[in-house]
């Protein structure tokens, strides 16, 4: 038997074993073997085989080819895995895993101290440090405690000054942005701190953000809260009010008033709720879910508005516009959770995570049948689903496609499906 025979019996088998392929392409393939592997376009390949012994304790990353995981052996002993090599044993937990410059980034968390391992450099030891770890301009970004109970903001190894807390750090422009608590006169004052350079004193500042080259925040100045760009007011902030977000130049947040709340972007919205959640900006307008309490946990999508879509009963989460259309979960009491896109609703699901969208169709991990699978589409009748595996890590959408880590017997897989 010819070489390439043996191969197309074997992917056959394979796929049979797999499910992948049913006794209906039997017949296509003795007829046109091709056609058959054609019909399945999620590709596999093996990156790696899961040790005896280990239980992975965080998302698998793929990179060159190699899976990258922290894998729990004895007890609360914990290594970085990548590929074949293996980092230090540690007595306690690892975080915030990541893959910079090509080396592993992590944070150890021992029991008498912790640290930051990028490759074979780790920082000095601190009491404590905060998660997640940030990168850009080649330099890591975090802040930590000392014993003595200052903060520090470190970027790229180097501390700041100390202060007495630290709170929304971020990168702007290149430059750590974050607010301090710090000595002023002999009072402890808020500041926003950009780089090195530090703003004014407030009684307190929330809500940082920076945005085509702004900072937008919301700060007290004595009684008085204010919303800042920059250096200069804004606005006046009225009480009860709740996270600001910026969108178009303006704050967008949730105002709360005798027990009902409401969205105020520009201006007050009209339509007031007993809860509001996953509020954000979808094309220039307010997108959120409107629960209403009154006559049992009805949610209303709203979008600018208008009432895009309504759910009688049931948790709502994952609310995204995708083709002018609501994308989201719905969960209900009993623990079922479908998938929701427009007036298409999926089958049931134990579990839904990952929830993105590719070409204006809805992906996402699905749990049923003990099994988790990749799912593309919402429709039974349109779905386009990978075959089950034990668990999945890291799915990742892209203009080309779809890709995902799989696990099954030990195998650690590299799953993509090209669009």
């Amino acid at each position: 038997m010819k070489t390439v025979e043996v191969e197309l019996l074997g992917k056959l088998f394979d796929g049979m074993s797999n499910g992948r392929i049913r006794p209906e392409h039997l017949e296509m393939f003795i007829e046109k073997p091709d056609a058959v592997f054609a019909v399945n376009k999620w590709k596999e390949s093996m990156i790696g085989l899961l040790p005896d012994g280990v239980r992975i304790a965080s998302t698998i990353i793929c990179a060159d080819g190699k899976p990258l995981y922290v894998a729990k052996v004895e007890g609360r002993q914990s290594r970085v895995i990548w590929g074949k090599g293996e980092s230090l044993l540690y007595v306690g937990e690892i975080d915030s895993l990541q893959l910079i410059d090509g080396k592993p980034l992590y944070i150890v968390r021992n029991y008498d101290e912790q640290f930051v391992v990028h490759g074979e450099e780790r920082s000095e030891g601190f009491l404590y440090v905060q998660a997640p770890l940030q990168f850009a301009h080649g330099k890591s970004l975090y802040f930590a405690r000392d014993r003595e109970g200052a903060t520090f903001v470190v970027n790229g190894g180097k501390k700041s000054k100390a202060y007495h807390g630290v709170y929304c750090l971020q990168f702007a422009d290149g430059k750590p942005l974050y607010i301090a608590a710090t000595d002023r006169g002999g009072a402890i004052k808020r500041v926003v701190v950009h780089g090195t350079e530090e703003g004014e004193g407030f009684e307190d500042v929330s809500d940082l953000r920076y945005t085509d080259g702004r900072l937008f925040y919301a700060a007290w100045r004595g009684r008085e809260r204010y919303y800042f760009r920059d250096t200069t007011i804004v606005a006046p902030v009225m009480s009860g009010i709740g996270d600001v977000q910026y969108a178009n130049g303006q704050p967008l947040y949730v105002l709360r008033h005798d027990d009902r709340v409401v969205v105020v972007f520009g201006r007050v919205s009209t339509v007031s709720f007993g809860k509001i959640s996953c509020l954000q900006c979808a094309d220039g307008k307010p997108l959120y879910v409107g629960i209403t309490k009154d006559h049992g946990n009805r949610s209303s999508i709203i979008w600018g508005n208008e009432v895009i879509a309504n759910e009688a009963d049931g948790e709502v989460a994952d609310l995204q516009l995708v083709d002018g259309n609501p994308l989201y979960t719905i969960r209900y009491v009993s623990g079922d959770i479908y998938v929701v896109h427009g007036r298409e609703r999926s089958m049931l699901y134990r579990s839904v995570s990952g929830l993105k969208s590719v070409a204006d169709l809805p992906v996402f991990v699905g749990q049923h049948s003990q099994k988790y699978f990749v799912t593309i589409g919402v429709l039974k009748e349109g779905l386009d689903e990978s075959r089950p595996y034990d668990t999945i890590h890291g799915l990742t959408v892209d203009s080309n496609g779809v890709s995902f880590i799989g696990i099954n017997k030990r195998r650690i897989l590299n799953v993509t499906r090209s669009l």
